[in-house]
């Protein structure tokens, strides 16, 4: 069971964020480009956010500062990794439609760039979780040592409960729906020249990232955490249909960009 389950997992994860930016391509009748600079605006924001977050927590050691015990470090921890996320990511996004330019003024745009941002964030993690079903497998069915496994490591990927790579997929799915809405609240921030829409995207995102890290330092169980980000990704999606009211109606009256 636990193999079908990676299975079905890697499947979603990397088949359908592809699936999705080729519906999405099809339907507004746009070209890959937007969805590539959607891709590359999340990966340039993880060779800042990787770095900072690894030099912040080797600062942080160094001046012997660390979260208080309990609940509230749980939440103080959850809201300094949800901010560093949201200060990474969501200025890229605002770079990435400047750097689009009028190709950034239709709606349809933050939809395929948020499609994109997601997207190759799903897939990056589908590859983890096949790296990982090869791993499962090589330690249950044969003798093959793995040169810097650790014993925790192991027991992290042997240890899972069988359903748990099929909960992370559905965790994909609700990040690509959390980065769509973020992407059209950024959309706006460019389009309307606001910079409100901008600190908005970059708080809400801390504010779901916060949820879901303060969740598992508190040792809650993984099936109530996705049910969390569930209700929280049920919100986004009714902020996606109420911006779809705006859909097809020009924003401004003169190009933004």
């Amino acid at each position: 069971m636990t193999n079908v389950m990676f299975i079905v997992a890697v499947i979603i994860e990397i088949g359908l964020p592809i699936a999705l930016a080729v519906w999405l391509t099809r339907r507004y009748k746009f070209g890959w480009g937007i969805v590539g600079v959607g891709v590359l605006t999340f990966i340039a924001s993880q060779i800042i956010h990787i770095p900072l977050l690894a030099g912040l927590g080797s600062g942080l050691n160094a001046l012997r500062i660390s979260f208080p015990s309990g609940t509230l470090g749980a939440v103080f921890s959850g809201l300094y990794l949800g901010l560093l996320a949201g200060l990474c990511e969501e200025p890229m996004r605002y770079f990435g439609f400047k750097l689009l330019k009028k190709r950034a003024e239709p709606i349809e745009a933050g939809v395929l760039a948020g499609a994109g941002h997601g997207g190759i964030e799903s897939i990056f993690v589908g590859i983890s979780v096949l790296a990982n079903m090869l791993i499962a497998y090589l330690l249950t069915n044969t003798s093959v040592q793995i040169p810097g496994l650790t014993p925790e490591m192991m027991a992290s990927i042997t240890g899972a409960p069988w359903y748990a790579p099929l909960l992370g997929a559905f965790e994909r799915i609700f990040a690509i729906i959390l980065h769509i809405t973020l992407s059209l609240i950024v959309w706006r921030s460019v389009t309307q020249k606001k910079a409100g829409f901008l600190m908005l995207a970059i708080l809400y995102h801390m504010f779901v990232d916060a949820v879901a890290v303060f969740m598992t330092n508190m040792g809650v169980n993984m099936i109530l955490i996705e049910a969390a980000l569930l209700v929280l990704t049920v919100i986004n999606i009714w902020l996606l249909l109420q911006m779809k009211k705006h859909w097809k109606k020009p924003e401004v009256n003169e190009p933004a960009l």
